[in-house]
């Protein structure tokens, strides 16, 4: 299932808003509109935050999920890898400046 279905059904079932489901996942009104129309896609955090909200299980045991599962934890796993590579070059920064 898609983060787009995803959203859309869970602003259905629950009947609210974009800007009430934006404040739910704690992201812009204007960033939730632009997952659901395709423009962009949530980061790996946000999709963590998405399947929290949205009550689906993040490890589905539908064997056709399993490429969106991996695609999910791929985006997790390069978000953490860009904090870790952004801290490194923090961490540089101030060793150099003494």
């Amino acid at each position: 299932m898609s983060i787009e279905t995803i959203i859309s059904n869970y602003l259905k079932e629950n009947n609210l808003s974009q800007q009430e489901a934006a404040d739910k996942l704690g992201v812009s009104q204007a960033a939730l509109h632009n997952w659901l129309s395709g423009k962009n896609k949530p980061s790996g955090d946000h999709l963590k935050r998405i399947y929290e909200v949205c009550e689906v299980p993040f490890f589905s045991k539908h064997e056709e999920s399993k490429e969106t599962e991996n695609s999910l934890l791929r985006k997790l796993l390069e978000a953490k890898d860009e904090q870790i590579a952004l801290m490194k070059e923090m961490l540089n920064e101030r060793k150099e400046k003494g």
